[in-house]
């Protein structure tokens, strides 16, 4: 099999993490599709461990495409109560910010996203062993962006 592939954004700056879009040609004969569009959505969150301050935070990249499930891991690296436990996951560049909210035993949906409604959870049986890992799905182009996970209590950034 014979393939070229054209980056039209492969000049992307990061932070700034644009869609990179390729037109593969395939050539052979094994199959009848000659020309498949593939879109590559970059999913950044910002990973961590307890106290450090935002702009020592290097993000961390998913990558999904458009339709697919992905998970955004972030693990607290101790044991929680659910009951007790308020995580904000959210994206600053929204309006409201907030993709997903936990609040002391169960989702927060009143101020969440319009656009993330129905889309993000995360693993409740998994809470009590420090795992708040987001999972989104149906992945559109407009996820594309810096996610954050985060305690308003004490201000402490998880991921």
């Amino acid at each position: 099999m014979k393939w070229a592939i054209h980056d039209k954004f492969s000049h992307c700056f990061f932070p700034c993490l644009a869609t990179s879009i390729r037109y593969i040609m395939l050539t052979t004969t094994v199959t009848a599709f000659h020309l498949y569009i593939h879109s590559t959505f970059i999913i950044s969150m910002i990973s961590s461990t307890f106290g450090e301050s935002l702009e020592t935070k290097r993000p961390r990249l998913v990558a999904a495409m458009a339709g697919d499930d992905v998970v955004l891991p972030c693990h607290l690296g101790v044991t929680v109560n659910p009951d007790e436990l308020v995580v904000e996951w959210g994206r600053l560049d929204l309006n409201p910010r907030f993709v997903f909210m936990w609040f002391e035993g169960s989702e927060n949906v009143n101020e969440k996203n319009i656009a993330y409604k129905g889309r993000t959870s995360v693993f409740t049986d998994r809470l009590r062993d420090g795992d708040v890992s987001l999972r989104l799905t149906a992945v559109k182009h407009s996820d594309n962006g810096r996610f954050r996970c985060y305690n308003p209590r004490d201000s402490r950034i998880f991921c």
